[in-house]
């Protein structure tokens, strides 16, 4: 009988989860802004929002408008929202995305992500004027 009743708790916990995971999916997580001493603007997820699309995203890392730090591919420059806890190396040019490396301006980027149009995407209010493209990206290195 313990042995049921420990299952239906464990039962119980995992929709609990899949219903906040999913809640939090639907609310859409904030960015954080982050600027480098040269004044450059890293976007990046407040918190995870769920799996990414096998969609690949590639591109060279740039600036946006001279001002934000971003993809550009084919011809097309990409806002760019990178994973939580993706920081800029303090004195570069250079963004941190944790478990996965640093990138340098010019530096080429192979991962998953989703492409968004500007006013679709959650935190598109968020966006620095600055940063707005037609089309925004969001990454995820491990795909």
């Amino acid at each position: 009988m313990r042995h049921r009743r420990t299952t239906a708790a464990v039962a119980s916990l995992a929709v609990i989860g899949a219903v906040a995971i999913l809640t939090g999916c639907a609310q859409g997580a904030g960015l954080i802004t982050q600027t480098s001493e040269s004044g450059h603007v890293l976007l990046a997820q407040e918190r995870a929002v769920g799996a990414y699309p096998d969609a690949g995203v590639e591109g060279t890392f740039v600036l946006v408008g001279d001002t934000c730090f971003g993809l550009t591919r084919e011809g097309a420059t990409f806002t760019t929202v990178f994973p939580p806890g993706t920081s800029i190396v303090e004195g570069t040019e250079q963004i941190s995305i944790p478990g996965w490396g640093t990138l340098s301006l010019g530096d080429e980027f192979t991962g998953g992500g989703v492409y968004y149009t500007q006013d679709s995407a959650s935190y598109s209010n968020q966006v620095p004027a600055e940063c707005r493209t037609d089309e925004l990206v969001a990454v995820n290195p491990f795909r």
